[in-house]
């Protein structure tokens, strides 16, 4: 590993809340087992049932985690961003991934191998529960935000739009397909709303692309409810 990446990765993990009691030198040898890895959008990071070997966190771009529902449509679980720990094998007792890990825009991605970060995380007990709870916590919100089941598919996909919009902290170019997913609705439906919406002038569209850009407009939408 190279000075320089040694040293992002030493600052990144210092960053982590949840590792805010580790010393330096126990954060550098885990970054030190750290590797960078970078995806193209739309790119699997892994995929639902593979074997859980290592625990990730999103050091840049925006990743989604997604399930095959019983009807056969994915469904967006959760949306993560730079900081965020997902599938953290070497605290859970995962043997295989439960969902698919997919790249919304181009990431990058760190990832610790299981038997590393379990060995980290003995270390300091304290951890294990720090991470737990950031992922129960997020989990928490994420759930809040997708409780959408008694909304119009219009307020869904409104919903959805904002929810990537704050989870990221910007405007961020979704497909059809994946407003779809988010949203939980058709994709002949999210077409639908898509092109409604862009006439009011609440989003801009292509044929690539959807992205939100008045949120006050989206946020008085969804407050009529």
């Amino acid at each position: 590993m190279n000075e320089a990446l040694k040293s992002n990765l030493n600052s990144f993990f210092e960053g982590m809340p949840a590792f805010h009691k580790a010393p330096p030198n126990e954060l550098s040898r885990l970054a030190a087992a750290a590797r960078v890895i970078k995806y193209k959008k739309s790119d699997f990071i892994f995929q639902e049932g593979d074997p859980a070997d290592a625990s990730w966190w999103v050091a840049d771009g925006i990743v989604k985690i997604s399930k095959l529902a019983p009807d056969g449509r994915m469904s967006t679980m959760e949306i993560l961003t730079q900081g965020d720990i997902f599938a953290p094998a070497g605290v859970m007792n995962l043997q295989y991934y439960p969902a698919n890990a997919i790249a919304v825009t181009a990431a990058a991605v760190i990832k610790v191998l299981k038997p590393n970060f379990a060995s980290f995380a003995r270390t300091f007990p304290e951890i294990i529960q720090n991470v737990l709870q950031q992922v129960s916590q997020r989990l928490q919100r994420s759930h809040r935000l997708r409780s959408v089941d008694t909304l119009s598919s219009e307020k869904k996909v409104a919903a959805a739009l904002l929810w990537v919009s704050e989870k990221s902290r910007r405007s961020v170019g979704l497909s059809r397909r994946e407003l779809s997913e988010i949203a939980g609705v058709a994709p002949e439906t999210a077409v639908r709303i898509v092109l409604e919406m862009k006439k009011k002038k609440w989003v801009t569209a292509t044929a690539r692309n959807v992205v939100a850009f008045n949120f006050a407009a989206l946020q008085s939408f969804l407050g009529e409810e």
